[in-house]
């Protein structure tokens, strides 16, 4: 079981850690570990003892949820704590730092009142879960780790994630998958539904499977667009092009003798452009241009977008 599944444990059992970071993390022997229960507590005992955070601590400043710092609300302190700091973990691997950082009293203004800075440069997906987690309003986070962990799954995929079908107007996801109009302010939803390949169904976009025949709609389409992506890759980054035909003839049922075959022939291709590629750099270095154009023409013979 991964660390994320530990959390997944510890809320399937009702508890709430309260202070998950780094140091509480352990991995003995390639099995995660999550340590020091010192603040954790039974959500359904969460009112017995008003004063319990207060007395014991409340976390750790740069890893506490905006409500953990509003001791006074011990109700909303619970699961939805532990997936705002989950979404800070993320953010700190995917950038190296902390979305915040600053004294206790500055992280507690930090994390009640102001946005984290938008990733940069990383995958549009991940700023998608990172976000929905770290939003101020326990309400509008993740409201289950199991959704959570579905997400990121979703991700190594390449398949619709829960945030994509949510309402572009009020940020509510319908429990009801066939409903076309938002449950909460009534926004027409039909951008977030595609039609079955097999039976014509109009499908949510999350949906893996058509209620109506069964047919598996998320690796169609998904099968479908990587195709897409490989046609325009294959004469821009030939490198890129390979390594998403691999991903393809690795999936499920996807893949046949004409990805085979487009990975040989890039291949080929490849070995003849990385000399040229290399000379090219060569005379440019030199500030031989005449000379470094020339070789780049050459390559673009046989890769006509090269990157």
């Amino acid at each position: 079981m991964n660390g994320r599944g530990r959390v997944k444990a510890i809320h399937d059992a009702g508890l709430s850690h309260l202070d998950i970071k780094p140091e509480n993390i352990l991995l003995l022997e390639n099995i995660v570990k999550i340590t020091d229960f010192g603040i954790g507590r039974f959500i359904d005992n969460q009112l017995d003892n008003p004063l319990q955070l207060m007395n014991q601590g409340i976390g750790t400043p740069q890893y506490m949820s905006p409500e953990q710092f509003k001791v006074a609300r011990q109700k909303e302190v619970g699961h939805a704590s532990d997936i705002y700091t989950l979404g800070l973990l993320l953010y700190e691997i995917l950038d190296g730092n902390l979305p915040f950082d600053g004294s206790p009293e500055e992280l507690k203004e930090k994390h009640l009142t102001l946005s984290p800075p938008v990733l940069k440069g990383y995958n549009d997906l991940w700023w998608k879960i990172i976000s929905k987690c770290l939003n101020k309003n326990p309400l509008d986070r993740y409201q289950s780790i199991g959704l959570l962990i579905n997400d990121i799954d979703r991700i190594s995929k390449g398949l619709a994630l829960s945030t994509d079908v949510s309402c572009q107007k009020c940020n509510h996801i319908n429990k009801n998958i066939n409903a076309k109009y938002c449950e909460k302010c009534g926004n027409d939803l039909k951008d977030l539904f595609h039609p079955c390949l097999v039976c014509a169904r109009e499908v949510r976009i999350d949906i893996d499977n058509c209620p109506g025949c069964n047919a598996p709609i998320s690796a169609q389409y998904l099968y479908l667009n990587r195709k897409k992506e490989i046609e325009i890759l294959k004469d821009e980054d030939p490198s890129a092009a390979i390594e998403l035909l691999e991903i393809v003839l690795r999936s499920d049922g996807g893949g046949n003798d004409d990805e085979i075959q487009l990975i040989k022939e890039l291949r080929n291709k490849l070995d003849k452009v990385t000399p040229i590629i290399a000379e090219a750099n060569n005379f440019y270095s030199k500030s031989e241009l005449e000379k470094a154009i020339n070789s780049w023409c050459k390559v673009l013979n046989f890769f006509p977008r090269h990157r």
